[in-house]
């Protein structure tokens, strides 16, 4: 089904043919549903898009069809595309103008994903899962997402890397969001390179990343060996609110260095066995002249037994954070009994 809005209809959406759609030349909107890649190629090699007003593209998608937001926005699930379509021509699947981009299951189609956005310099919205063969997300020095918002990578299986080793100045200066989830070959979110550039950034979650030791990357002395906390240069995120941290069995370290996030709300880490020790920037009291978080601060959820084995670079910090702790167990409990009384009340 294909529904599109034009100047000589005045906006009101209808369903129409394929043929109607490249015949006319009038339209300011399309929002489309099409199982067949042989059809969407067809179509977007006679539509100009960077002329439409909106455009909303579902392609390939028989089942859990995503929620495109943002006015031009695509979406391809490519499980059954691999017979009409060749990584060649990825790129021209992919509008210019779009600022929204789902991808799911290109398998083994997609390697170096951003090459294929060398000119989709407006996207705000990333969403990539289950592709197996994409080791970054940006290795591209063209186009270096300015404007990205939002990333949401899920079950790559062979990501090493966020960003590549060169990292221009203003790479992803406006990602609010990142939520990586089942990436099991990822050791390091953030190099060093790439986390002085996140000054917008308002929300880390990672999930199932069993290789995961550390968020930020140590800085390596010249020796190769990892620099010790007083050499460490200070990261400053100042407009992280959230953290999560999730099933991380390998997790070791946020960050050995100093770290800032006077903006930060809550925290909630579970079953991260290996990590011992939380910087106490991120809860505004690195400095002993702080005697309590910043103000911003509301809680941390994690569980008890976890809680009681941390380690602390300061005797008074746990004293301090006592009163912001949530015993992530008792919490669920609350949660289930609260469900279950309103439901016999109903």
């Amino acid at each position: 089904m294909i529904g599109v809005s034009s100047k000589d209809t005045k906006d009101c959406s209808y369903p129409v043919r394929v043929e109607e759609i490249i015949s006319c030349h009038t339209l300011s909107l399309v929002h489309m549903q099409l199982l067949s890649m042989r059809t969407y190629k067809t179509i977007v090699r006679c539509l100009e898009f960077s002329q439409l007003k909106e455009f909303k593209l579902v392609v390939g998608f028989r089942f859990q069809v995503p929620e495109l937001l943002e006015k031009t926005s695509l979406a391809i699930d490519m499980r059954n595309a691999a017979e009409n379509v060749s990584e060649a021509e990825i790129t021209e699947l992919i509008p210019t103008n779009v600022t929204e981009l789902v991808i799911h299951n290109s398998l083994d189609m997609i390697e170096r994903l951003s090459l294929h956005l060398l000119n989709a310099m407006c996207l705000k919205t990333c969403d990539i899962r289950r592709c197996s063969k994409i080791t970054c997300i940006l290795e591209s020095e063209e186009n270096n997402f300015p404007l990205l918002e939002r990333m949401n990578i899920s079950n790559l299986p062979k990501l090493r890397m966020i960003c590549g080793e060169v990292v221009k100045p203003g790479t992803l200066m406006n990602l609010k969001s990142i939520n990586v989830d089942g990436c099991s070959s990822l050791k390091c979110l953030f190099s060093m390179h790439l986390i002085f550039q996140l000054k917008s950034l308002e929300e880390i979650t990672i999930f199932r990343c069993h290789a995961m030791e550390e968020i930020i990357e140590g800085e390596r002395n010249t020796n190769g060996e990892d620099s010790s906390h007083a050499d460490a240069t200070e990261v400053i995120l100042p407009k992280l609110q959230r953290l999560k941290l999730i099933l991380l069995p390998n997790l070791r370290s946020i960050y050995k260095g100093n770290i800032q996030c006077d903006s930060l709300r809550s925290i909630k880490i579970y079953d991260c066995i290996s990590l011992n020790k939380l910087p106490l920037g991120l809860f505004g009291i690195e400095k002993v002249q702080h005697v309590s978080p910043s103000t911003t601060f509301e809680q941390i959820t994690c569980q008890k037994q976890w809680w009681e084995s941390l380690q602390w670079d300061q005797p008074q910090a746990k004293h301090l954070l006592q009163p912001y702790f949530v015993d992530h167990h008792r919490r669920a409990y609350s949660l289930r009994a609260a469900v279950v009384q309103r439901e016999a009340s109903i």
